[in-house]
């Protein structure tokens, strides 16, 4: 789940690009390139790639005569959402699951996001029922979302260093991994929700605070972070040449650079915590009709198979009913996954406040320590 974005916005007026050339007369000429319209969204970056991007500009040209841009820019956190949503800048959004409704932004609620247009969102009958009825991205029986892709906080193992694919969470606290293993800088509720699963907790009780905050949670969190390498955004070969097991957010190989092949997805008997990216259309897309209909056709392409084939060559979940995986050894991890996975839960302002404190609080007691 990649934790750089890509912005992409869709813009209400003409977007004229210039550019100036000298011709063999020494006369400078400048050549106008016009467009109907700019979509512009806040993506994580798997989800803006160059080749499915020109396919969409040329479907659209082709059915509708428009010719339009996609701009891409970089976000660097999920609260810049909400921030850029309000300010009119992006029309396209794609929150993990637990954020629609979190009680910080409420998209919904506060009618920052549409719904999805079934008339244009035909590929929506492709889709993975789950994935579309449940309560994290439905209101009042309209759909708030497309789904994207999906994938666990799992552990990896180095397969040239670990003969034999770990069964349990609680390997990272083994005494022979210190030092060897790392976790995600970013998402301090993953390294929580992945402690809890290794004590035995259930789906239910991941989040929940007065469990948690306990002398005996704290001490283990406070070895799991101690002992740990950390990689910012996802994981990738470099930031793991001194681990042999980690974190990541896709399924077997989805570490990025020359070392993918080296390591698989392990499958913990605790189970793994999920997260699921939707694709949300905002409120701004309604300054005019065209620019609805844009951002419409965009949600429905991500649908189609090629795009998702994207998704699966990037060893994530992809929601389509697709028969055919790349390989068996995906096909273990997806029925795994299905047995096992326990959902990001949205969490109230209290739980969210009360889980980064304790984290906060744990962070800096070991940085004291290893100052001392």
């Amino acid at each position: 789940m990649l934790k750089y974005f890509i912005s992409v916005a869709l813009i209400s007026f003409t977007y004229i690009a210039s550019a100036q050339f000298t011709t063999q007369s020494k006369q400078e000429t400048v050549i106008t390139c016009h467009y109907d319209e700019v979509l512009t969204m806040d993506v994580w970056t798997s989800y803006g790639p160059s080749a499915p991007i020109n396919e969409f500009k040329d479907f659209i040209r082709k059915k509708y005569g428009k010719n339009v841009d996609l701009h891409v820019r970089r976000t660097l956190k999920p609260e810049d959402f909400y921030d850029r949503v309000r300010a009119g800048i992006s029309d396209i959004i794609s929150p993990s699951h637990n954020f629609l409704k979190d009680e910080r932004t409420h998209f919904i609620k506060n009618n920052l996001i549409i719904p999805i247009d079934p008339e244009i969102v035909t590929n929506l009958k492709d889709v993975q029922t789950h994935f579309i009825e449940n309560d994290f991205v439905t209101s009042k029986g309209k759909l708030y979302g497309v789904p994207l892709a999906a994938g666990p906080y799992g552990l990896l193992y180095n397969v040239d260093q670990i003969a034999t694919a770990p069964t349990s969470w609680n390997i990272l606290w083994a005494p022979e991994m210190k030092g060897r293993y790392s976790l995600s800088l970013d998402f301090y509720e993953a390294n929580i929700y992945l402690t809890a699963l290794a004590m035995g907790y259930k789906n239910d009780q991941l989040h929940d605070i007065s469990l948690l905050n306990t002398k005996k949670f704290r001490l283990k969190l406070t070895q799991l972070l101690t002992n740990a390498n950390f990689w910012q955004g996802t994981p990738h070969s470099d930031a793991l040449k001194k681990s042999v097991l980690t974190t990541s957010w896709g399924l077997s190989t989805s570490i990025s650079g020359p070392d993918a092949q080296k390591w698989r997805m392990a499958q913990p008997k605790e189970g793994v915590s999920m997260w699921v990216d939707y694709l949300a259309v905002t409120k701004n897309v309604r300054r005019n009709p065209f620019a609805t209909t844009l951002a419409m056709e965009w949600a429905n392409f991500v649908l189609g198979k090629s795009f998702q084939q994207t998704i699966l060559e990037k060893k994530y979940l992809s929601p389509l009913k697709i028969s055919s995986l790349p390989s068996m050894e995906l096909e273990s991890d997806i029925k795994y996954l299905s047995d096992q996975r326990a959902y990001w839960p949205v969490l109230t302002v209290r739980e969210r406040n009360g889980l980064k404190l304790m984290y906060d609080q744990i962070l800096a007691q070991i940085k004291k320590e290893k100052s001392r």
